[in-house]
């Protein structure tokens, strides 16, 4: 090939870049490549194998991506209705208090410590879309022990499911409290709460 004005791509200057020779190179390589490639069939089994794990890569890094924006969006959502509903923590008169779930992460660490599902299975979700909120019944003398959760809805002004470990049932003193104390707190602070 003969050319009067040579034309390279790029700062290095070694790709060339002139159209009309662009059929010429094309038809040569890839005739030259599959040549190659058919008398050694496993350097083109290498080359494809690392062709698909570079995309694979590329595709696994671009989800945790997404991944990592739609996580710090839930988390400030979150966080956000949990600080809408703060008022209805409670640690008055009680030998228990009552604390919001302020993010995703608290609802893990309280599921894993109680052995039950509330880190899993879209609690977080339902807490963003306020069809309920997720509450912590503490001892109000060790209020970092994990001891009961909660799942209020605050449509319903219900308590929707109130577990302690491996899903048991509450003591009575933790009933009376939830059902006695926090709920009628609860549902009265509700109404100053701006839907």
């Amino acid at each position: 090939i003969r050319l009067i004005n040579v034309q390279f791509e790029g700062q290095t200057k070694t790709k060339l870049g002139n159209p009309e020779v662009q059929p010429a190179v094309y038809k040569i390589a890839t005739e030259q490549l599959t040549y190659y490639f058919e008398e050694h069939p496993e350097t083109a089994q290498i080359i494809m194998n690392k062709a698909i794990n570079s995309q694979a890569a590329r595709d696994a890094a671009k989800k945790a991506m997404e991944d990592a924006e739609k996580r710090k969006e839930l988390y400030a959502q979150f966080a956000a209705v949990a600080e809408k509903y703060l008022s209805l923590q409670h640690a008055k008169r009680s030998a228990f208090i009552c604390v919001i779930a302020r993010s995703p992460a608290d609802l893990i660490r309280e599921g894993e410590a109680l052995h039950h599902c509330v880190g899993r299975m879209n609690y977080d979700q339902r807490m963003v879309r306020e069809e309920s909120l997720i509450f912590f019944v503490r001892a109000k003398d060790s209020p970092d022990i994990p001891l009961v959760t909660l799942e209020y809805s605050p449509r319903s002004h219900k308590v929707l499911q109130c577990y302690g470990e491996h899903d048991n049932k509450p003591s009575e003193d933790v009933l009376h409290y939830v059902n006695k104390i926090w709920l009628p707190y609860a549902n009265r602070t509700i109404k100053h709460i701006a839907a």
